[in-house]
């Protein structure tokens, strides 16, 4: 049987869907230090992160007066944390 596919609007796709066509589920894992050290500006560091959950970059919309600053520094120390730990 194959899997349905749905499409979405970005503000309707699901946690764990692309946010962009095809709005199809998203497998690949970006918490790799690798990927990271690529695409935040700053260095593999906490400061990085807030700074860009914060503000946003590229296709990454900005979090900065969505989320409070402690519920922002967790994501980043869990964003760290999953990162230099090769748990992805």
């Amino acid at each position: 049987m194959k899997p349905r596919v749905h499409l979405w609007t970005p503000r309707e796709a699901p946690r764990g869907y692309a946010a962009h066509p095809p709005f199809l589920p998203t497998t690949e894992k970006t918490l790799q230090q690798d990927a990271l050290k690529q695409y935040l500006d700053g260095g593999m560091k906490e400061s990085s992160v807030v700074y860009q959950v914060t503000n946003g970059k590229n296709a990454m919309p900005a979090f900065g007066g969505r989320l409070s600053d402690d519920d922002i520094a967790n994501v980043a120390a869990y964003v760290i944390d999953q990162a230099t730990g090769d748990k992805w």
